[in-house]
């Protein structure tokens, strides 16, 4: 049985430049246009059979929105036509239907009443709608003074109390405590075994291959791509990560940072470079990144020491690296030269990183760790993104171990 299907479906939007054009539109005989015209949709077919779970994932204006409120039913297509076969129910913008100065008791009624729940059924589901969201505790105070993730388990709750055949969801599982989207997420996996079908959008390609059966792909309203979660997750990570890695090629030299330094072995540029040599600033973890750092010099120096630092963005210091504690033998520096170090395998976690790199006079001994003399020091000079393909958790690092099972007596 099908679900929902969409043939052709297109929408699009008038754009005035001022409020005062609408008016001037439709008031003068000379029917001149004051828009211009935005495609939020363009050609848009596909098909979902009841029972499945099909996730929409997307940049920002990919259309994503527009396709779910057309397929509530708060919208109507500017051509083509769907099809939506069953009771809907919808999760949109966060707080739609919700009034702040109310209770949490007061807006369920209300937005029971919105959703077609007659005064009898709306009491009958209080309870458990409450129970599920678990806000007791709150249910009577204004919804002002709810969090955002708050509001969220309430509107999630109140959704899934009517019992639709199908549910859309607009990033309203990206709102909130990792616990209750857990809990979300085995609400809609019981909801889809008992036959229930689930639109739902996200930018969180590892939710979506958790949760869906199908991705469907947008892009500046088109639709580029529907096919098995995993087939689609993977082509969008690594689209995400060319247009990450293009972004911070166009940047060039990024010193956000401080920089110091005596000067005589200067830092002419740090590059990343992905295994095959080429500029890459957007990672998998597990794979090869190799920083390479070019110097310029007058003079000649025997062996000095490379130092790289990793840091996340909030500065947490993650690693680090120093020619000079290895030892290792980087010969002499003369001219113009580089000087490579490869993270290979790359072990760094899910997150956004800045490098910094210096060259230092080469020393030994205990006190050569402790380096305030550098030629240079570039201090944030590179922006970079890891991105763990298999697994969401926010972790620094990961480290690698060995695992043994033993057999107790």
């Amino acid at each position: 049985m099908v679900a929902i299907q969409a043939k052709h479906l297109c929408k699009v939007y008038r754009w005035y430049a001022r409020r005062t054009d609408l008016i001037k539109e439709m008031l003068l005989l000379n029917k001149k246009q004051y828009h211009s015209k935005r495609v939020a949709l363009e050609d848009i077919s596909f098909e979902v059979g009841a029972g499945e779970s099909v996730g929409v994932i997307g940049q920002n204006g990919a259309g994503k929105s527009t396709l779910l409120k057309l397929l509530a039913g708060l919208s109507v297509p500017s051509s083509g036509s769907f099809e939506v076969n069953g009771k809907v129910a919808a999760l949109l913008e966060l707080g739609t239907g919700f009034h702040p100065d109310y209770s949490g008791v007061e807006n369920i009624r209300i937005n029971g009443m919105l959703l077609g729940l007659s005064r009898r059924e709306i009491e009958q589901k209080l309870p458990t709608i409450v129970e599920f969201a678990e806000l007791e505790e709150a249910i009577q105070q204004p919804l002002r003074t709810y969090s955002t993730g708050m509001q969220a388990r309430l509107a999630f709750s109140i959704a899934t109390a009517l019992q639709p055949h199908i549910l859309l969801i607009d990033e309203v599982l990206a709102v909130g405590d990792a616990y209750f989207v857990n809990k979300c997420i085995a609400h809609l996996q019981h909801f889809i075994n008992d036959g229930g079908t689930v639109i739902v959008v996200s930018h969180n390609s590892f939710l979506l291959g958790r949760l869906c059966q199908k991705i469907l792909w947008l892009e500046k309203g088109k639709l580029l791509q529907f096919d098995s979660a995993q087939t689609v997750s993977r082509a969008y990570d690594l689209y995400v990560r060319r247009l990450e890695s293009a972004r911070r090629a166009r940047a060039g030299l990024q010193e956000d940072g401080q920089r110091w330094g005596s000067g005589e072995i200067r830092v002419k540029s740090v590059l990343l470079l992905n295994r095959e040599g080429r500029q890459e600033y957007a990672y998998f973890r597990g794979e090869r990144m190799v920083v390479r750092v070019h110097y310029e010099t007058d003079g000649i120096y025997r062996n000095p020491s490379v130092y790289l630092l990793v840091s996340s963005h909030e500065g947490i210091l993650v690693t680090s690296c120093f020619s000079g504690e290895e030892p290792t033998d980087l010969g002499v520096f003369q001219g113009i030269g580089y000087v490579d170090v490869a993270f290979d395998p790359l072990l760094i976690g899910d997150g956004n990183y800045w490098l910094s790199a210096g060259i230092f006079p080469h020393k030994e001994g205990p006190e050569s760790i402790y380096r305030l003399d550098p030629y240079d020091y570039h201090e944030r000079v590179r922006e970079f993104t890891v991105k763990r393909p298999t697994r969401p958790l926010q972790t620094v690092f990961d480290h690698p171990v060995k695992w043994s099972h033993g057999c107790a007596s």
